[in-house]
């Protein structure tokens, strides 16, 4: 995504949204593959808005690497 088009329409976001006062956004890391569900990201939203970013869920201000996964 930063590396498209898209990356633009981000930067002049200010020019076209109001504030929202709390996250909008929400990121988390999946595995690959997986398709997250209406739910789910309502969830994690939630959760962002109530406690902050951590490695659960993040905004683009936040980001944290994807988690090692040992076998």
């Amino acid at each position: 995504m930063y590396k498209t088009f898209h990356c633009e329409f981000l930067r002049r976001r200010k020019e076209w949204f109001l504030k929202f006062g709390k996250a909008s956004t929400a990121m988390w890391w999946t595995s690959k593959g997986y398709i997250p569900t209406l739910e789910e990201a309502v969830e994690k939203l939630d959760y962002l808005q109530q406690n902050g970013p951590s490695q659960l869920v993040f905004d683009f201000k936040n980001k944290f690497p994807e988690p090692v996964i040992r076998k």
